[in-house]
């Protein structure tokens, strides 16, 4: 993904993808580091990097505190609660690193609803990996004709 950006640096894709290797290979500072670049990147505003900013300092701590549940729930708060699609799908991740598989299902369902193309991954993306042990998550799998891996 590094090599995709140094050609590319606004690739939006390889730009988002670095940023969930990072956060899945436990390097938050990092993590956090490519969404500010992220954002940088897209012309945020001024304002909205300054709130991003305080966010980070937010995650760190949540981090600090209680590790990757504690982060996600921090995330959490910061994901609208309705919605359908890509706001789903982030809910429905973030749900699953909080082990509230529950919550999890359900979001995962409205993304599925929508026929959200980002499930196109579903079978194979690690931000998926909470899930998988979960029989529902085969369940969700068939209704899409995916196969586990």
């Amino acid at each position: 993904m590094q090599r995709v950006l140094e050609i590319d640096p606004r690739n939006l894709l390889a730009s988002e993808f670095l940023g969930g290797v990072y956060l899945k290979q436990g390097d938050l500072d990092a993590f956090l580091a490519q969404n500010l670049r992220h954002a940088e990147l897209f012309g945020a505003p001024r304002d909205a990097l300054d709130g991003l900013r305080r966010t980070v300092a937010e995650m760190r701590q949540a981090f600090a505190a209680g590790g990757h549940a504690s982060l996600a729930r921090c995330m959490l708060q910061h994901v609208p609660q309705d919605g359908a699609g890509a706001i789903a799908l982030q809910r429905a991740v973030l749900y699953g690193a909080a082990g509230e598989l529950d919550a999890a299902f359900e979001h995962l369902d409205r993304a599925l609803d929508v026929r959200d193309p980002a499930l196109v991954y579903l079978a194979v993306a690690p931000q998926w990996d909470s899930l998988r042990d979960d029989p529902r998550f085969a369940d969700r799998l068939r209704r899409m004709a995916l196969r586990p891996v």
